[in-house]
């Protein structure tokens, strides 16, 4: 069959991942659009899955960079434990650590399961928030951006303070200088501060440890509320 003219991924993983469709018998006027639907999840897991790809350190890291455009060189390593371990404390060797030292099957699940671990980088969070119109900017990098996203969610490296501001575009789009008035209380019941001068929200934890995933769930979860119920037309 013709290649897809716009590879999702990378042709090397989307190749891949159609092969795992042809096996289980899908018809080929429809692979296409069967991956063009994929979730980022299930892809991962196809492509792990998959006879034709060991699982590596840079098999992980070439899937991470092309579904999630995270860089792996840049991630920040938060397992002190692993880091010890290590003469030279870099995130690919981390990897290498791991896969090294943990005999098991390592599957889409098991991986993203050591990224979280590792680096604090959450895969089903970040594939949950795709087209929820929010960019997200964690350890010196871009995570999630689109163009037509209306609030950023900006974290340190260490993930212990957070910033929520609204993109350009949702300040073209609105005439709003700042985030929207129904969001103010919102985030203030959480716990953040407004900073008039940046024109955004702050949050830092005072004992200096990560922000608990459940807070940003409840974060996220507002933004996308308002995002949906409020700016869906934009």
């Amino acid at each position: 069959m013709p290649f897809l003219h716009s590879p999702k991924y990378h042709p090397s993983i989307d190749e891949v991942i159609i092969q795992t469709l042809k096996s289980e018998g899908v018809k080929n006027e429809v692979i296409e659009d069967k991956l063009v639907e994929m979730t980022k999840i299930e892809a991962m897991d196809r492509y792990f899955s998959s006879k034709e790809v060991e699982v590596t350190t840079e098999s992980i890291s070439h899937f991470i960079s092309h579904a999630f455009y995270i860089d792996l060189d840049k991630a920040y390593l938060l397992d002190i434990e692993t880091a010890e371990n290590l003469k030279e404390p870099t995130p690919k060797a981390a990897i290498t650590w791991y896969l090294e030292n943990q005999q098991q099957d390592w599957t889409g699940e098991q991986i993203r399961i050591l990224l979280k671990n590792l680096f604090g980088i959450n895969t089903n969070g970040l594939a949950f928030l795709e087209n929820k119109k929010i960019s997200l900017y964690s350890k010196k990098q871009w995570i999630l951006k689109q163009d037509h996203d209306l609030f950023i969610v900006s974290t340190g490296v260490k993930d212990i303070d957070v910033y929520i501001l609204a993109t350009d575009y949702f300040k073209q789009k609105t005439g709003l200088d700042g985030l929207p008035e129904n969001l103010h209380e919102k985030l203030n019941e959480l716990g953040f501060s407004y900073n008039q001068e940046k024109m955004c929200y702050y949050f830092c934890t005072e004992d200096g440890q990560s922000v608990e995933d459940s807070f940003k769930g409840q974060v996220l979860n507002s933004l996308i509320e308002v995002a949906r119920t409020k700016y869906d037309h934009l």
